[in-house]
């Protein structure tokens, strides 16, 4: 499932990087994995690893979303529509929720949609949804075989439109960003005052990453840049002016297919779940409590 980087020297302590959420230059020794170093900031926990050179465009190809050969990616993530269908329509639900009355119909942009399935459930419950994502196979499949409004670019203001958006999402996106911080900045800039920018990733400090070490399943490289905890996400999105509003650990579905998968990726081992025939599209709830979503509300 994983590409391992080259390896990398690692001082007790180092000072050539800062930390995009706290400006820290203390970054120490947290773990290697697959011969991979990863720093941590002493400040606010953000990880990270020496990632530099990273082409995100040539990375998130068609075989990055579906393919049973390539070292990356997903086996099939087209078969995970269903099941993630019923985590985007709770999380609209209490999105639109905590956002209220707006007076008009709320926009939406989801932010490195992949192939548009968040941006498909979104216009199902009637909002003005588009998505923006820099995978071309992504964006031809949301735009050709689900009919919706995304585009391709990354996450910086001249690919954003022009808003105002009143819901802004980032699923699991802002691990893979170079620059997290100027992205949530280019993102509050284009959301409405009293608007919503939500996201999820990793977090990095829970209980499962600790114990797992080096084997958890969200080291996953070359893709994951950074490894958050609430405290640097906190950090960020008030640099960006959102007012972290809430922080919550999801239940999310998938199938039991893709759960195997990802055991497997784990322990070393390519394993598609294919044999489970029927039983493996069955759809089940999920929490490792090591995935965090934080929700901040643009200020003014």
């Amino acid at each position: 499932m994983c590409v391992s980087p080259p390896m990398t020297s690692l001082p007790d302590e180092s000072s050539g990087r800062v930390c995009p959420a706290c400006d820290g230059d203390v970054f120490r020794p947290l773990v290697v994995v697959r011969e991979t170093p990863i720093r941590q900031c002493a400040t606010c926990g953000l990880a990270t690893w020496d990632w530099e050179g990273f082409d995100a465009g040539a990375f998130y190809d068609a075989s990055y979303w579906q393919s049973n050969a390539a070292e990356k990616g997903y086996a099939d993530y087209h078969s995970l529509a269903d099941a993630m269908q019923h985590t985007n329509f709770k999380r609209l639900k209490w999105l639109v929720r905590r956002l209220g009355d707006p007076g008009h119909t709320p926009r939406l942009l989801d932010v490195g949609c992949g192939p548009g399935y968040f941006v498909q459930a979104a216009s199902d419950v009637d909002l003005e949804a588009s998505g923006v994502e820099v995978s071309e196979y992504a964006v031809r499949f949301a735009r050709e075989e689900l009919g919706q409004d995304v585009r391709r670019g990354e996450a910086r203001a001249a690919d954003l439109g022009s808003g105002p958006y009143e819901l802004v999402t980032m699923w699991d996106v802002i691990e893979h960003l170079p620059d997290p911080a100027g992205a949530l900045r280019d993102v509050a800039a284009v959301t409405a005052p009293g608007g919503l920018v939500a996201l999820s990733t990793g977090d990095v400090s829970s209980m499962v990453a600790r114990v797992s070490g080096a084997r958890w399943h969200l080291y996953t490289f070359p893709e994951h840049l950074w490894f958050f905890t609430p405290a640097s996400l906190r950090r960020l999105m008030e640099r960006a002016g959102l007012e972290v509003v809430e922080t919550r650990y999801e239940v999310c579905w998938y199938p039991v297919s893709y759960l195997v998968e990802r055991v497997g990726a784990m322990f070393g081992r390519r394993c598609c779940g294919e044999w489970l025939g029927m039983v493996g599209r069955v759809p089940v709830p999920v929490s490792l409590f090591d995935i965090v979503t934080v929700v901040g509300r643009k200020v003014g």
